[in-house]
Protein backbone atom coordinates (compact mmCIF):
# COMPACT_ATOMS: atom_id res chain seq x y z
CA UNK A 1 0.00 0.00 0.00
CA UNK A 2 0.79 3.67 -0.65
CA UNK A 3 2.24 5.77 -2.98
CA UNK A 4 4.86 4.43 -5.44
CA UNK A 5 6.66 6.13 -8.37
CA UNK A 6 9.10 5.45 -10.68
CA UNK A 7 12.84 4.51 -9.44
CA UNK A 8 15.39 7.53 -10.82
CA UNK A 9 17.18 9.03 -8.54
CA UNK A 10 19.48 12.27 -9.07
CA UNK A 11 22.90 10.45 -8.54
CA UNK A 12 24.39 7.39 -8.71
CA UNK A 13 22.73 3.79 -7.44
CA UNK A 14 22.49 3.72 -3.38
CA UNK A 15 24.78 0.37 -3.17
CA UNK A 16 25.61 0.62 0.56
CA UNK A 17 22.27 2.24 1.53
CA UNK A 18 21.30 -0.72 3.99
CA UNK A 19 24.79 -0.76 5.26
CA UNK A 20 24.71 3.01 5.79
CA UNK A 21 20.88 4.21 6.11
CA UNK A 22 19.29 1.32 8.54
CA UNK A 23 18.12 0.94 12.28
CA UNK A 24 21.03 2.19 14.56
CA UNK A 25 20.77 1.02 17.86
CA UNK A 26 23.04 4.03 18.92
CA UNK A 27 19.84 6.12 18.21
CA UNK A 28 16.89 3.86 19.32
CA UNK A 29 14.23 2.88 17.19
CA UNK A 30 14.87 5.52 14.83
CA UNK A 31 15.87 5.15 11.54
CA UNK A 32 18.89 6.60 9.53
CA UNK A 33 18.87 7.58 5.55
CA UNK A 34 21.01 8.69 3.43
CA UNK A 35 21.31 12.04 0.89
CA UNK A 36 21.79 11.57 -2.54
CA UNK A 37 21.71 15.03 -4.59
CA UNK A 38 18.53 16.45 -4.02
CA UNK A 39 16.46 12.84 -2.66
CA UNK A 40 16.51 10.91 0.69
CA UNK A 41 16.68 7.04 0.58
CA UNK A 42 15.62 5.22 3.23
CA UNK A 43 15.92 1.13 3.14
CA UNK A 44 12.59 -0.98 2.87
CA UNK A 45 10.91 -2.66 4.15
CA UNK A 46 9.20 0.10 6.30
CA UNK A 47 7.77 -0.40 10.00
CA UNK A 48 5.84 1.21 12.63
CA UNK A 49 5.06 5.50 11.91
CA UNK A 50 7.25 5.29 8.78
CA UNK A 51 5.10 2.95 7.20
CA UNK A 52 1.98 4.71 8.44
CA UNK A 53 3.38 7.99 7.09
CA UNK A 54 3.79 6.64 3.76
CA UNK A 55 0.64 4.71 4.18
CA UNK A 56 -1.43 7.57 5.08
CA UNK A 57 0.21 10.74 4.27
CA UNK A 58 1.79 9.35 0.89
CA UNK A 59 5.35 10.33 2.04
CA UNK A 60 7.85 9.53 -0.21
CA UNK A 61 7.93 6.72 -3.45
CA UNK A 62 8.59 3.10 -2.77
CA UNK A 63 11.24 1.47 -5.23
CA UNK A 64 11.33 -2.34 -5.08
CA UNK A 65 13.80 -2.47 -7.57
CA UNK A 66 15.94 -0.83 -5.56
CA UNK A 67 14.98 -1.71 -2.23
CA UNK A 68 14.69 1.98 -0.99
CA UNK A 69 11.89 4.68 0.13
CA UNK A 70 12.74 8.24 -2.16
CA UNK A 71 12.06 10.71 -0.07
CA UNK A 72 12.17 14.60 -1.34
CA UNK A 73 14.06 17.02 0.76
CA UNK A 74 11.06 18.57 2.56
CA UNK A 75 9.53 15.54 2.96
CA UNK A 76 12.50 14.06 5.04
CA UNK A 77 13.12 17.03 6.83
CA UNK A 78 9.69 16.79 8.21
CA UNK A 79 10.15 13.57 9.43
CA UNK A 80 13.08 14.13 11.25
CA UNK A 81 12.08 16.99 12.97
CA UNK A 82 8.09 17.15 12.99
CA UNK A 83 6.89 13.32 13.40
CA UNK A 84 10.09 12.54 14.30
CA UNK A 85 10.81 9.14 12.20
CA UNK A 86 13.91 9.59 11.32
CA UNK A 87 16.96 9.62 13.87
CA UNK A 88 19.09 11.45 11.62
CA UNK A 89 20.15 12.03 7.84
CA UNK A 90 23.75 10.59 6.63
CA UNK A 91 25.07 13.07 3.77
CA UNK A 92 27.39 12.82 0.89
CA UNK A 93 30.74 12.52 1.77
CA UNK A 94 29.78 11.97 5.51
CA UNK A 95 31.60 9.37 7.35
CA UNK A 96 29.43 6.44 8.60
CA UNK A 97 27.91 7.57 12.13
CA UNK A 98 27.98 11.00 11.57
CA UNK A 99 24.53 11.63 11.65
CA UNK A 100 22.76 15.32 10.22
CA UNK A 101 20.39 16.76 12.92
CA UNK A 102 17.21 18.40 11.88
CA UNK A 103 19.25 21.52 12.23
CA UNK A 104 22.36 20.46 10.66
CA UNK A 105 20.26 18.71 7.52
CA UNK A 106 18.39 22.04 7.54
CA UNK A 107 21.29 24.21 7.12
CA UNK A 108 22.62 21.93 4.22
CA UNK A 109 19.62 21.98 1.87
CA UNK A 110 19.34 25.26 2.22
CA UNK A 111 22.49 25.49 0.67
CA UNK A 112 21.80 22.63 -1.86
CA UNK A 113 18.35 23.61 -3.48
CA UNK A 114 17.59 27.68 -3.77
CA UNK A 115 14.69 29.11 -1.50
CA UNK A 116 15.05 25.75 0.12
CA UNK A 117 13.60 27.53 3.14
CA UNK A 118 10.35 28.55 1.91
CA UNK A 119 9.64 25.68 0.04
CA UNK A 120 9.67 23.53 3.92
CA UNK A 121 7.69 26.19 5.17
CA UNK A 122 5.11 25.84 2.73
CA UNK A 123 5.31 21.96 3.31
CA UNK A 124 5.25 21.58 6.54
CA UNK A 125 2.13 24.56 6.46
CA UNK A 126 0.02 22.75 4.36
CA UNK A 127 1.36 19.53 5.71
CA UNK A 128 -0.28 20.59 9.37
CA UNK A 129 -3.03 21.67 7.95
CA UNK A 130 -3.74 18.17 7.08
CA UNK A 131 -3.22 17.73 3.07
CA UNK A 132 -1.55 15.30 1.53
CA UNK A 133 1.39 17.07 -0.19
CA UNK A 134 3.13 16.38 -3.24
CA UNK A 135 6.49 18.06 -3.75
CA UNK A 136 6.74 17.40 -7.38
CA UNK A 137 4.38 19.25 -9.24
CA UNK A 138 6.30 20.70 -12.21
CA UNK A 139 4.35 18.56 -14.92
CA UNK A 140 1.75 20.79 -13.56
CA UNK A 141 2.96 24.01 -14.12
CA UNK A 142 3.35 24.33 -9.66
CA UNK A 143 5.39 23.52 -7.46
CA UNK A 144 3.51 21.45 -5.02
CA UNK A 145 -0.04 18.99 -5.61
CA UNK A 146 -2.52 18.67 -2.70
CA UNK A 147 -4.61 16.06 -2.33
CA UNK A 148 -7.51 15.69 0.42
CA UNK A 149 -6.76 12.04 0.54
CA UNK A 150 -4.49 9.50 -0.89
CA UNK A 151 -3.10 10.27 -4.28
CA UNK A 152 -3.91 6.84 -5.57
CA UNK A 153 -7.58 6.94 -4.69
CA UNK A 154 -8.44 10.81 -5.55
CA UNK A 155 -6.89 14.09 -8.11
CA UNK A 156 -4.80 16.40 -6.93
CA UNK A 157 -7.46 19.24 -5.39
CA UNK A 158 -4.91 22.22 -5.83
CA UNK A 159 -1.70 23.28 -7.73
CA UNK A 160 0.70 25.51 -5.73
CA UNK A 161 3.03 27.66 -7.17
CA UNK A 162 5.31 29.75 -5.41
CA UNK A 163 4.94 33.70 -6.04
CA UNK A 164 6.95 36.86 -5.13
CA UNK A 165 7.42 40.07 -5.93
CA UNK A 166 9.56 38.77 -9.31
CA UNK A 167 6.74 37.03 -10.63
CA UNK A 168 5.84 37.32 -13.98
CA UNK A 169 1.75 37.78 -14.36
CA UNK A 170 2.13 35.54 -17.44
CA UNK A 171 3.83 32.62 -15.66
CA UNK A 172 0.56 32.64 -13.33
CA UNK A 173 -1.56 32.85 -15.60
CA UNK A 174 0.10 29.87 -18.17
CA UNK A 175 0.16 27.78 -14.77
CA UNK A 176 -3.75 28.52 -13.96
CA UNK A 177 -4.35 27.39 -17.60
CA UNK A 178 -2.36 24.29 -17.04
CA UNK A 179 -4.28 23.71 -13.83
CA UNK A 180 -7.45 24.02 -15.48
CA UNK A 181 -6.75 21.35 -18.08
CA UNK A 182 -6.09 19.04 -16.10
CA UNK A 183 -8.53 19.70 -13.58
CA UNK A 184 -7.28 21.19 -10.50
CA UNK A 185 -7.39 24.68 -8.97
CA UNK A 186 -4.26 26.98 -8.81
CA UNK A 187 -3.59 28.55 -5.47
CA UNK A 188 -0.45 31.37 -4.98
CA UNK A 189 1.69 30.55 -2.10
CA UNK A 190 3.34 33.88 -1.16
CA UNK A 191 5.44 34.81 1.87
CA UNK A 192 4.36 38.23 3.78
CA UNK A 193 8.54 39.58 3.80
CA UNK A 194 10.16 36.96 1.17
CA UNK A 195 13.91 38.12 2.03
CA UNK A 196 17.17 36.28 1.89
CA UNK A 197 17.73 33.30 4.23
CA UNK A 198 20.40 35.18 6.19
CA UNK A 199 18.39 37.96 6.10
CA UNK A 200 15.54 36.34 8.12
CA UNK A 201 17.98 36.21 11.13
CA UNK A 202 17.86 39.65 12.88
CA UNK A 203 15.58 41.67 10.62
CA UNK A 204 18.07 44.08 10.23
CA UNK A 205 18.46 43.07 6.33
CA UNK A 206 22.34 42.49 7.17
CA UNK A 207 22.81 39.84 4.03
CA UNK A 208 26.75 38.67 5.95
CA UNK A 209 23.96 37.67 8.61
CA UNK A 210 24.49 33.30 9.23
CA UNK A 211 21.40 31.09 7.66
CA UNK A 212 19.00 31.44 10.39
CA UNK A 213 18.16 27.77 12.41
CA UNK A 214 15.32 26.06 11.30
CA UNK A 215 13.18 26.98 14.42
CA UNK A 216 14.04 30.69 13.84
CA UNK A 217 12.97 30.37 10.48
CA UNK A 218 9.57 29.00 11.17
CA UNK A 219 9.04 31.29 14.11
CA UNK A 220 9.79 34.86 11.64
CA UNK A 221 7.25 36.83 9.93
CA UNK A 222 9.20 36.17 7.15
CA UNK A 223 7.87 32.72 6.89
CA UNK A 224 4.29 33.25 7.02
CA UNK A 225 2.23 31.71 4.58
CA UNK A 226 -0.47 32.80 2.70
CA UNK A 227 -2.35 30.64 0.06
CA UNK A 228 -4.39 32.96 -2.67
CA UNK A 229 -6.73 30.86 -4.78
CA UNK A 230 -7.30 31.55 -8.72
CA UNK A 231 -10.42 30.93 -9.91
CA UNK A 232 -12.30 31.47 -13.46
CA UNK A 233 -14.42 34.86 -13.48
CA UNK A 234 -17.99 33.88 -14.06
CA UNK A 235 -19.90 37.43 -15.08
CA UNK A 236 -23.22 37.98 -13.54
CA UNK A 237 -26.18 36.77 -15.61
CA UNK A 238 -29.16 38.20 -14.35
Amino acid sequence: PGFEGNCQLSESSPTIMHEEASVDAEHGAGIVGRRFGTQVLLPLPMTGELAAQHTAAAVGRSCARLGVLILTLEEALFLLSEVPVLSGILDDGDAPGSHLTSEAFFQRCCRVVADFAWRYAAYRHFRLEGWVVRPEGFKFGADFLLYDGLPDEVHAQYAALFVGDGTPWSEVVASARLAQTVAKELVLVCFMQRRSASEVMDGTGDISAPTPSLAQHLASEASRVSVVAIRKWHSHLG
